[in-house]
């Protein structure tokens, strides 16, 4: 009957009761949004599969969707998906909550409409997120400042979407490079107008720009290369005092080293420093490369050493620009000063041996991370203090003399030591490759480092590093001419190359005799020989006189004597089919001076193996 039915401790009551307890434990659609949210600190795959699992959950147990469950489901699918398909995937979604009944109030508006846009963005096709824009106008959907913001964010990106998508095709030729650069052009200069237009439209919308869409334009703009408008933008939001994002300030700092103007990116780089922020590996590394390029040694050692600080691997670019910096600084200063040079440049080099080289692209910034560039949250100061490593940059380069003198009062065997840091507070290195397994020489430093490297140990007295570089393979690649000289066309590739695979010979066979190594500089000697690169006659004695005083076979001695006899030779055939006058005179001796069979000058030469 009912009422024994409702008697306590019947089973019906029991039952009843029992569905009671789960429908008010059950989770309601604010748990599953906070559940969605939380996917976002996944990885990008298992966030993804977390998200539709929680979706179908809530379908199965008839929890209905709001707009924020959508949106949450978009920034997985968009951040889950294949590279490319990042833009489709959110797209995907958005529509199935447009089909979605239990959205109140429908999933049109301007909230989802503004997630659509960005992650479309960041999906990696901001083209797409203006078409949405346009869908957005149509349907008479007010936009709002944030909408503007990742518009904003979809004109930055329209260039590097464009460039990834190019290089993606494998059937692209690279005789159209020009045509490229042109296109790359045009694109940043569109990204421009548009992110102008888009400010124009805020003001007629009355909407204000926040600190984010002005972060934003400077963004753009720096990447279009337009360093004057840069940085009015920047002065403009100094002077309102408003707040930075660290993007924003290395993609300043990446657009001067672009342009090559280093002291105006270390302006900026203190402004980072005072702001708590700490550049990428991709903005050490821009910084490394300009200051090297501009002769600035001491800047870009001190950035190198606060870059390897922070955990970052140099790469080939930066590495054979400070390499090349530290080794002609080196051989343009006095000895101490040479060997402290040298030292650091070792360093480099042994450095990215022992833990390889970064690749293309190594620590640039993830769009889907919010780090400390978020406004809300609360996290940002305490991500920022993290962020403080060691000194500013005043600072570390005021520590540069001191960490110089310290250098300078190290032995001076002529072993490549390691250099003691410009700056303290050095992290932990990371583990080192085995013998069998260290990064290659050519993968590491340009052809034209690597000369530079051979030639200031050699110079500066570290012979038997100079010689396992030299012995390399790409080390020979970079000494081999690129043409095949005929007979008298010697002179013509010391012409085309500016002399620079001569001095390396020069300063090797030199090096080797003044150490006694006649064996290793007659090695050096037939290479240049096999080359057919033209060396100074001072050389060539001086190797003739080392090979007489250490009992080498005859025929090795007549071997360099005849080197020196054919660039002789090949030097008046060109003379003579450049119509040049022969020398009648010399500042040697006074008067006239008989044209006998060899001239007096610096090629060619005397020591003909009497």
């Amino acid at each position: 009957s009912a009422a024994a039915a409702a008697a306590p401790g019947s089973s019906e009551t029991t039952s009843a009761s029992a569905m009671d307890t789960r429908r008010r434990t059950a989770p309601d659609t604010i748990t599953y949004n906070t559940l969605l949210h939380s996917c976002g600190g996944r990885s990008a795959t298992d966030g993804a599969e977390w998200a539709f699992s929680l979706v179908r959950d809530m379908r199965s147990a008839r929890v209905p969707r709001s707009t924020r469950t959508y949106v949450g489901l978009m920034n997985a699918a968009a951040r889950g998906a294949p590279i490319g398909r990042g833009a489709a995937a959110a797209k995907a979604v958005f529509d199935a909550a447009e089909e979605d009944d239990t959205v109140e109030g429908g999933a049109g508006n301007a909230y989802t409409y503004t997630a659509l846009i960005d992650a479309q963005v960041k999906g990696g096709d901001p083209r797409a997120a203006f078409d949405t824009y346009e869908i957005m106008k149509r349907r008479n959907i007010t936009p709002s400042v944030v909408t503007f913001g990742c518009l904003l964010n979809a004109c930055g990106n329209i260039k590097s979407a464009d460039d990834a998508a190019r290089s993606s095709d494998s059937d692209s030729d690279s005789a159209d490079v020009e045509g490229v650069d042109q296109s790359n052009d045009d694109v940043a200069g569109d990204a421009v107008e548009r992110a102008y237009a888009l400010l124009g439209e805020m003001t007629e919308r009355g909407v204000c720009p926040n600190d984010r869409c002005q972060n934003a334009l400077v963004r753009v703009v720096s990447e279009a290369g337009r360093i004057d408008d840069m940085l009015e933008e920047v002065k403009a939001i100094a002077r309102r005092r408003g707040r930075f994002e660290r993007a924003t300030l290395e993609g300043v700092v990446r657009a001067l080293c672009r342009a090559a103007y280093a002291e105006r990116a270390l302006r900026i780089l203190s402004w980072m420093d005072a702001r708590g922020y700490a550049p990428r590996a991709p903005t050490y590394r821009a910084l490394v490369q300009t200051c090297a390029s501009e002769g600035q040694v001491v800047w870009a050692w001190t950035l190198h050493q606060r870059m390897t600080r922070a955990g970052h691997r140099t790469d080939k670019a930066s590495a054979s620009g400070i390499v090349s910096a530290l080794c002609r600084a080196a051989m343009a200063t006095d000895a101490g000063e040479a060997r402290v040079m040298l030292r650091r440049a070792t360093e480099v080099y042994e450095r990215c041996e022992a833990y390889g080289v970064a690749v293309e692209g190594e620590g640039e910034a993830n769009p889907w991370d919010d780090d400390d560039d978020d406004g809300g949250g609360g996290g940002g100061d305490a991500n920022r203090a993290s962020e403080r490593r060691g000194m500013t940059v005043e600072e570390e380069l005021a520590s540069f003399e001191a960490a110089a003198a310290d250098d300078n009062d190290d032995d001076d065997d002529g072993a490549a030591g390691a250099a003691s840091p410009a700056c303290p507070l050095k992290l932990e290195a990371p583990r080192a490759r085995p013998n069998d397994a260290r990064t290659p020489a050519g993968e590491i430093l340009t052809a034209s480092a690597l000369r530079d490297m051979i030639t200031a140990s050699a110079r500066i007295g570290d012979v038997a590093f100079a010689l396992r570089l030299y012995r390399v393979d790409a080390a020979r690649d970079a000494l081999r001419p690129s043409k095949v000289a005929s007979s008298s066309s010697s002179y013509e590739h010391n012409a085309d190359d500016g002399g620079v695979r001569a001095n390396v010979y020069e300063a090797l066979v030199e090096a080797c005799c003044h150490n006694g190594d006649v064996n290793a500089a007659l090695e050096v000697f037939d290479d240049l020989k096999a080359n057919d690169v033209v060396v100074s006659k001072v050389t060539l004695a001086f190797l003739e006189s080392r090979c007489r005083r250490e009992g080498v076979p005859d025929w090795r001695v007549y071997d360099v004597c005849a080197q020196m006899r054919k660039q002789v030779s090949a030097k008046k055939e060109r003379r003579l089919a450049e119509s040049v006058p022969r020398k009648t005179s010399s500042h040697h001796v006074r008067g006239a001076v008989e044209v006998g069979g060899y001239d007096d000058d610096d090629e060619g030469g005397g020591g003909g193996g009497g």
